[in-house]
């Protein structure tokens, strides 16, 4: 990840990449956040995350994957209820602008607190993700 940070910077300062305008260091460090996370190293995913959601407002879909992605590393931290804010959150960017890879990252997360659903937390966000693909369909 460190090589592709590198090469990206190093790119970006020698060269005019206005065509390039979908990425950038902030989706460089969703995209390392998400490795992370499948790796197993939360606090490394969490950092990452944390990078990548300094996104422009008008970046609406990638930031709900973002904050999807950040909520199951704050699970894994064992913070449940922020973990659900976030997840909450993410809700409320999709609905302003749906995206079906946010979606899907939300239903996996989902399945990783569907376990703890007698928590407020959990139906808040379960009532929320609800109404979300009630109104894709």
């Amino acid at each position: 990840m460190e090589a592709a940070k590198t090469a990206y910077v190093s790119t970006a300062l020698q060269s005019d990449l206005r065509w390039f305008d979908y990425f950038d260091e902030n989706r460089l460090a969703g995209f390392a956040g998400y490795a992370n996370l499948r790796a197993g190293r939360y606090d490394d995913a969490a950092a990452e995350l944390d990078d990548a959601l300094d996104l422009p407002m008008s970046a609406i879909k990638q930031r709900s994957v973002f904050l999807a992605d950040l909520a199951t590393v704050r699970f894994h931290a064992g913070d449940l209820e922020h973990a659900c804010q976030i997840a909450s959150d993410a809700t409320d960017e999709l609905r302003r602008a749906g995206y079906a890879t946010g979606v899907g990252r939300l239903r996996e997360f989902h399945d990783l607190v569907s376990p703890r659903s007698s928590t407020p937390a959990v139906r808040v966000f379960s009532e929320r993700l609800a109404a979300l693909q009630l109104q894709e369909a």
